[in-house]
């Protein structure tokens, strides 16, 4: 599942994650004051890691432009892929969320470890590709992040109809029930949706749709996500 937000929608995140978390006064597009190694996460090359990258980033797996002035510098978690979750980071980055970039195993040649993800399993939280059949097998080194898995489910009173419902609303916040504004909103598609996110405590909400009813919490929160943790959420709904 590619996760698509526009370059508006972008800097208005990292407005709100600056906003709720109290870290800076400064505009949403102003660059970040961690580390970040040979220009990690500067997409665009401009010399500074601000929110207009990470914007380029989903821009880019949306297929709405390309190709990235520096694309090495994309790659966020050293997976050797650019994707959703890359942009996650960049936007943690900006926000003091992580100290530096990238994240990941040694910054070095070292190899990482085969890991294979399940379909009810995860990337994003450095790495998977999502396909129409699911999630498939890739390389993902350590990393200081956990990951979310969010399913969404279609119900026939106890049977499950569809198990991977798309076009649905996805908003992820900081913090236990889904208060304040969301710092990621993106949307389900036709395999799990796997975001990776830096230990903490977040919550995630489902934005209903006419014709259906909840069976689940639409606000669903999550506790104590620790980094290379796995933690699946489910939304259920049934059509009325």
């Amino acid at each position: 599942m590619r996760v698509l937000v526009p370059l508006f929608t972008a800097i208005l995140a990292l407005a709100a994650v600056l906003s709720a978390t109290g870290l800076s006064s400064a505009e949403p597009g102003e660059p970040a004051t961690g580390s970040a190694d040979a220009g990690t996460g500067d997409v665009d090359c401009d010399g500074d890691v601000d929110a207009i990258d990470a914007a380029l980033v989903l821009q880019l797996i949306a297929d709405l432009f390309g190709p990235l002035a520096c694309p090495e510098a994309g790659d966020a978690n050293l997976d050797g892929e650019t994707d959703s979750v890359d942009a996650a980071l960049i936007l943690q980055f900006i926000a003091g969320l992580i100290d530096e970039l990238p994240v990941g195993g040694p910054k070095d040649t070292a190899t990482p470890t085969n890991t294979s993800i399940p379909p009810t399993s995860t990337p994003s939280g450095p790495t998977a590709t999502n396909t129409p059949d699911g999630p498939i097998p890739t390389e993902t080194p350590d990393t200081d992040t956990g990951t979310l898995i969010i399913r969404k489910e279609i119900l026939d009173g106890e049977t499950v109809v569809e198990d991977s419902a798309p076009g649905w609303e996805i908003r992820i916040y900081f913090g236990e029930d889904c208060v304040g504004s969301p710092f990621l909103t993106t949307s389900t598609g036709t395999s799990p949706l796997m975001i990776g996110l830096s230990a903490g405590d977040y919550s995630v909400q489902e934005v209903m749709q006419g014709g259906y009813m909840a069976v689940s919490e639409t606000c669903i929160n999550v506790e104590d996500l620790d980094a290379g943790e796995e933690i699946e959420v489910v939304f259920q709904n049934e059509e009325v």
